[in-house]
């Protein structure tokens, strides 16, 4: 018997559980927007939303367990969860019954600001606002809650961050909010002229005569808060060239300067390859980063002379390889904070070698010439040669 009322109960459930059933939610407002999810709110993501514009909706579902999302198209949300076996009404009440009734004057160093934006947020993240007169009085009803007094316009911010408890309701409250200037914003991005990114690059930035220094971060991005006045920026990262801009901001702006491209800086090294006499022509010279990767090759001419033009690295070696005549060269490691010009690299020459002369030799014919010089009478008078 017990197993029989047992079945029979598992099967009044499912076919109840599949019924379908016909909803009806009575708003106080005109229109708006439902959400609901026939889960709990863990699968909020499967959501089906249905827009209203009358006061009286219906909406047929089966049997179960529904978190529904009120919106009234403004800035208030409602969530509810309902059980749901049978028809039902429910009333949906944006409006609260009970409310509390907050005015004041919204003001900047005493002196009334017009069309200032302010929102009330209370602990759920609903959102009322309300906007200064010309007067710069303002004034609006809340459910009575916890809040926080934030300030939605663009330009001013709040003094202070302010928290104020109305949870008793039919009371008012005169509340005065002090706005400030709020800062200009300069939003920009640091890439190399490979195209990525480059983290902390140094940001100096010169607003009103006061130096700040500020980093990019991994992504090379970068925000800076800047007070009205003249601004001079200057970005620059090791073995980078620097680049800067200078402009006058507002306290309103908010600069997106997109993309400041930084030049690695490139330097060239010159110089003459030679042994102890003579210079080394047609002679290869490798350029090499400290990790061993090859970034440049050149030849000497007839003077024994080369070079390396647009080198990005900062620590590299040169290197000469060994020959039939000379030893193989190898430079420390050279960190290139310049360009390096008239390097003499020497290159010892291989012990024991002796390059093949040919050697001419040629004959001196040496001619006498004899001059001889007689008298009448046959004597000798004078003897005289020449060696040419």
């Amino acid at each position: 018997m017990k197993k029989f009322i047992f079945l029979a109960y598992i099967i009044f459930s499912v076919l109840s559980f599949g019924k379908q059933v016909e909803i009806e939610f009575h708003f106080d407002v005109d229109s708006g927007l439902i959400y609901y999810s026939n889960a709990d709110i863990d699968s909020i993501g499967n959501l089906t939303t249905v827009n209203f514009n009358k006061k009286d909706v219906k909406i047929n579902l089966k049997n179960g367990i529904y978190l529904f999302g009120f919106f009234d198209g403004k800035d208030r949300y409602l969530f509810k969860k309902f059980y749901i076996t049978d028809n039902r009404d429910f009333n949906i009440s944006f409006i609260p019954k009970k409310s509390i009734f907050v005015e004041g004057i919204i003001s900047e160093k005493k002196s009334p600001l017009k069309n200032v934006k302010i929102t009330f947020a209370d602990s759920m993240g609903r959102e009322y606002s309300a906007v200064s007169s010309a007067e710069g009085k303002y004034s609006i009803n809340l459910p009575p809650e916890k809040y926080i007094l934030m300030s939605s316009q663009f330009g001013y911010e709040t003094v202070k961050d302010e928290s104020f408890d109305f949870s008793k309701p039919d009371k008012s409250y005169t509340i005065p909010v002090s706005m400030e200037k709020s800062p200009g914003k300069i939003k920009g991005k640091v890439l190399g002229d490979n195209g990525f990114p480059i983290p902390e690059a140094k940001i100096l930035v010169s607003n009103n005569k006061k130096d700040q220094i500020f980093q990019s971060d991994k992504n090379g991005n970068f925000t800076i808060f800047l007070s009205e006045g003249i601004t001079s920026m200057k970005i620059s990262r090791e073995g980078y060239k620097p680049k800067g801009f200078i402009g006058k901001f507002s306290r309103k702006d908010t600069v997106n300067l997109h993309v400041f491209t930084l030049d690695k800086k490139t330097y060239f090294i010159s110089g003459t390859a030679a042994d102890e006499i003579l210079p080394l022509r047609d002679q290869e010279v490798y350029l090499f980063s400290q990790n061993g990767a090859l970034l440049d090759k050149a030849v000497t001419n007839e003077n024994g002379n080369f070079k390396f033009l647009n080198i990005s690295r900062e620590n590299i070696y040169i290197y000469i390889p060994e020959t039939e005549t000379h030893e193989e060269y190898k430079s420390d490691i050279i960190k290139l904070e310049k360009s390096i010009s008239n390097k003499i690299i020497s290159i010892p020459k291989k012990w024991g070698y002796c390059k093949s002369v040919k050697i001419k030799f040629y004959t001196v014919k040496i001619f006498f010439i004899y001059f001889v010089r007689f008298t009448k009478n046959d004597k000798l008078t004078s003897f005289k040669h020449v060696i040419f």
